[in-house]
């Protein structure tokens, strides 16, 4: 099973641009005349390429994207603040999850029964994400309202990438049906239909 403190590490990945950061619960132990005893230095690692990340964040932040599902003014919106997101819940309805961060702070909830117990068959933005958005709506006023860097265009040649459409073969899987699927009578028809109907849109 995934803990919650994995969990929030692992998407405290993408808020680095793709630094990994290992959790620590001690940060430092000062005396009594404030001289430090012993500190705990960040050990960064690069395990994402930074375009990886902002890309993520750019998909993760984006409330309009998430609207349909969730609203325009679900827990995971901010007004001030561009903050990433994501919800999920397990098979069963036993666990509840919102985990969320900018490029300052990572935060995650889990809700659930201790006993494994099914909660109510409520999702994860319902029972977990009221939780975590109280708690990151004070947490930030501690925090800059920096945004996340925006993603470089992505440079391919692979035409779905670049959101084109591939007009001389779309459906290419056709081609691996069979050694010859043009000598098959439904090729004829069908092909034919939904090359129309691309050429269409």
């Amino acid at each position: 099973e995934v803990k919650l403190l994995d969990m929030v590490s692992a998407y405290g990945v993408f808020a680095t641009r793709g630094l990994k950061v290992s959790p620590v619960s001690i940060l430092r132990i000062e005396d009594s005349q404030g001289n430090i005893i012993e500190e705990n230095k960040k050990n960064q690692k690069r395990v994402l390429e930074a375009q990886v990340g902002d890309l993520v964040n750019d998909i993760l932040s984006d409330n309009e994207a998430r609207s349909p599902m969730f609203g325009l003014r679900s827990s995971l919106y901010f007004p001030d603040f561009q903050v990433a997101a994501k919800t999920g819940t397990t098979q069963g309805y036993k666990d509840a999850w919102t985990v969320g961060y900018t490029p300052s702070l990572a935060v995650g909830v889990w809700a659930g029964n201790n006993n494994n117990v099914p909660s109510n068959k409520k999702p994860g933005v319902v029972l977990a994400g009221p939780m975590w958005h109280s708690f990151m709506e004070k947490a930030l006023e501690k925090y800059p309202s920096d945004p996340f860097i925006k993603p470089q265009p992505m440079e391919t040649d692979v035409p779905v990438l670049k959101g084109e459409v591939d007009w001389e073969n779309p459906h290419s899987i056709l081609y691996h049906i069979e050694n010859q699927p043009s000598l098959n009578p439904q090729y004829q028809n069908w092909e034919a239909g939904i090359q129309n109907w691309l050429q269409s849109k």
